[in-house]
């Protein structure tokens, strides 16, 4: 986590961080570049409401988005399909963390909820992914343990929320604290919990289990039961300090904040970022540990392979995307008779440390890796037009990529990408979009609504850290309306003059995208199909049953699908939907007469594919335009 907020003192002639007066006009045509909605604003108050959960004050930023799903197998509940945004509510002492907005309903506020966890249990910086039966589980988070909130570090608290009870419950506590955590489900339904501490001694990070280089491994069927901490070693001896793990004089793999951790189609877990690895000089690498995670016993010491990543020259090596996207997608390829696994890279800033200046360091490259296994290189793919760090990488139910606003370098310092971009995998082309209003800076979330719509919220509503030293900062102050705060200095970073107060706009507003595949030339709805049948539930692929049917009507007799495909549903932060993954299914036939079409898909091979839990399923016509999507559940 990152207090990244600005010294402002008084009112400045012009702020460069401020929104602006009026949003940017489109330039595009609707079928071209999209649209974006008006800024709709105080989405979570700026201020808590007084006696909501015993709180009232700042409510923090935007900074975490979760769309919930059904509860399986009994069904919808009253949060099915609802947002839930987290907010800092670290500092001060605020009770309400978790505001649940309704999609359906953009305008109208977001309301507090109550998890009932403890202060030094923030659910902020937190990992979270879902059970299997559609349970949010949150792992580690923000725990500030200082007066002013100037000592801050992860905890150990993991949570559950039963959206069918709407209740939440503490699970357990982790071996040690972790903050920027990464949670990840596994092909056996369980929920990988690894990654990041930050403590203010070096107290809990000597090694061997430095949390940094552990894993836990949260059982979620028949109940919940937390494993033993586990070291993620290597047997090649690339990492640093070989006598740490005790096994063949192996070394010790540090999974770093939200590390990229990904189940491929082998079952085997990717470590892609957004770090790279020295390997011989002069040469950079990516790291493929398997965690056996298909259900086999895990190793005390789990094997890890390389391979060297070749986009670039040796003598220009990419040593990090950090603040990049990792995008994880499944394409059927027909001529093989199965999923061909695509995994990009998009964006971020190479420099070192991570916090310095964009101006050369930010990055419009995008690397992909395509069936990852041993001795499988990632390669170049088309770069974007602007470069940039902080931005979301969102998949749709068309297979297109949108990556959306953050920053990027203009001669000295960073400035917001107002102008979103899309991506197509299959022609390696992007497309520019239609600029967005609200800068959305370090924090803010972007996902793709049921409708196919792209959500774009939150965020620190500024460029930059403030410039200065360290020692030039006083204290930090419990923020408020209008109240600027203080910052975490960074003499590398070069920034705007003035900056910004916390309760900016931007970081309480949402903003919501149609893209141009919804839309016609002259801006109205494109006509899309609709799903009138489709099942909720749907076993792994069998020689015993293959395949299930959906029924469809059309927008015109003329028109047909020619592509079933899945979302997992959003659950992101800082740049990072944890368990995102974009599907084609096999559409073996689609019969009927005028408007009316019966679907026969098949199945998914396995649970490397789809790890069991919720998936939201869209159809999509030869025109290119997706139906609103329906919840699946799909589990061996």
């Amino acid at each position: 986590m990152s207090l990244l907020l600005f010294l402002g003192g008084g009112a400045p002639a012009q702020n460069p961080c401020a929104p602006p007066a009026t949003c940017p006009p489109p330039t595009l045509a609707p079928n071209v570049g999209g649209l974006w909605s008006t800024p709709i604003t105080d989405v979570v108050p700026t201020v808590t409401p007084p006696g909501a959960c015993g709180a009232g004050g700042f409510s923090g930023e935007i900074a975490h988005a979760i769309l919930m799903p059904p509860d399986f197998p009994t069904g919808a509940h009253p949060y099915t399909g609802m947002v839930f945004f987290i907010t800092l509510g670290a500092c001060p002492n605020a009770a309400v963390r978790v505001w649940v907005w309704d999609p359906a309903n953009p305008a109208a506020p977001a309301t507090p909820i109550c998890p009932g966890n403890l202060a030094n249990q923030d659910f902020f910086c937190s990992g979270h992914s879902f059970a299997p039966n559609g349970d949010l589980i949150i792992a580690g988070g923000t725990d500030s343990g200082g007066a002013n909130c100037n000592e801050i570090w992860g905890h150990r608290a993991i949570w559950r929320f039963k959206a069918g009870a709407g209740a939440w419950e503490l699970l357990g506590l982790m071996a040690h604290e972790r903050w920027y955590t990464t949670t990840m489900g596994l092909p056996n339904g369980n929920i990988l919990i690894a990654g990041h501490t930050e403590h203010p001694t070096a107290v809990d990070l000597g090694l061997p289990y430095d949390p940094r280089n552990t894993y836990e491994i949260l059982t979620t069927s028949p109940g919940y039961s937390l494993g033993p901490e586990t070291l993620v070693c290597d047997p090649a001896g690339i990492a640093a300090s070989p006598s740490a793990c005790t096994s063949g004089g192996s070394s010790p793999v540090a999974i770093e904040d939200y590390g990229w951790l990904m189940v491929t189609r082998l079952g085997q877990i990717l470590y892609a970022g957004p770090k790279s690895f020295q390997g011989a000089p002069g040469q950079r690498w990516k790291r493929y540990g398997n965690f056996c995670a298909s259900g086999c016993s895990l190793p005390p010491a789990p094997a890890s392979q390389y391979w060297p990543r070749d986009s670039q020259p040796v003598d220009q090596t990419l040593p990090h995307r950090s603040y990049g996207n990792p995008v994880h997608m499944f394409f059927w390829d027909q001529g093989a008779g199965q999923h061909r696994e695509e995994v990009y890279l998009i964006g971020g800033d190479s420099g070192f440390p991570q916090e310095a200046s964009c101006s050369s360091n930010t990055q419009a490259t995008v690397e992909a890796i395509i069936n990852p296994a041993p001795g499988v290189a990632f390669i170049p793919r088309a770069p974007m037009t602007f470069s940039r760090r902080f931005a979301n990488a969102v998949p749709t139910p068309t297979g297109k990529i949108i990556v959306r606003r953050r920053e990027g370098p203009s001669g000295s310092s960073c400035v917001p990408r107002s102008v979103p971009e899309m991506y197509d995998p299959i022609a390696n082309t992007w497309q520019p979009l239609n600029p967005q209003c609200h800068a959305r800076g370090y924090h803010s979330v972007a996902f793709t609504r049921l409708d196919g719509m792209v959500v774009s919220a939150g965020g620190l509503p500024y460029s930059c850290w403030c410039p200065g030293s360290p020692s030039a900062c006083p204290s930090p102050e419990p923020p408020g309306p209008s109240q600027p705060v203080t910052c975490n200095c960074n003499p590398l970073e070069v920034c705007p003059p003035v900056c910004a107060p916390l309760d900016m706009t931007a970081q309480h507003s949402v903003e919501i995208l149609e893209p141009p595949f919804l839309l016609t030339a002259a801006g109205s709805p494109a006509p899309r199909p609709t799903i009138t049948f489709s099942p909720t539930d749907v076993q792994h692929y069998s020689a015993a049953s293959t395949s299930f049917g959906v029924n469809v009507r059309l927008a015109s007799p003329t028109d047909d699908i020619t592509m079933v495909s899945l979302l997992r549903p959003p659950s992101v932060t800082h740049h990072q939907d944890f368990d995102q993954r974009f599907v084609e299914l096999y559409l073996e036939s689609s019969t009927g007469t005028g408007t009316s079409r019966t679907l026969k898909i098949r199945k998914p091979e396995n649970a490397n594919i789809c790890p069991p839990g919720w998936y939201i399923l869209f159809t999509v016509a030869a025109s290119g335009v997706p139906s609103v999507g329906a919840w699946l559940n799909i589990h061996p």
